[in-house]
């Protein structure tokens, strides 16, 4: 069994990012960063406010 990875704030916002600046999907993006839950990240941020987006997840 695998243990679950912790991913900073930071990281997430910065992928993210990568998905919405590169032109490629969210899975290709994951896939390139090894992570699997990308879209929830992406979910997230979205319904965050824009001043809070790159603070808090």
């Amino acid at each position: 069994m695998q243990t679950r990875r912790k991913y900073t704030s930071e990281y997430k916002h910065e992928a993210v990012q990568l998905v919405i600046s590169s032109g490629q999907s969210i899975r290709q993006v994951a896939g390139n960063l090894g992570i699997r839950v990308m879209k929830n990240w992406r979910d997230c941020e979205k319904s965050l406010p824009r001043s809070k987006r790159s603070v808090i997840f």
